[in-house]
């Protein structure tokens, strides 16, 4: 399993917008930040597994 930090830019195995890791529950839930195509500011919580760094990110 990939390990996450905040900061990191991910996006959901199955696709979708990139995201920044914004916090790691302890536990395991990794909440992702991003903005919608309306420039919104949106978040929500998701298991690691459902996760991948993308190939940009350090």
């Amino acid at each position: 399993m990939a390990k996450f930090e905040n900061g990191d830019v991910v996006e959901l195995k199955s696709g979708g917008p990139r995201m920044t890791v914004t916090y790691i529950r302890e536990g395991g839930g990794i909440t992702g930040t991003w903005f919608n195509p309306e420039g919104e500011l949106r978040w929500s919580e998701f298991p690691p597994e459902a996760l991948e760094k993308t190939s940009d990110a350090p």
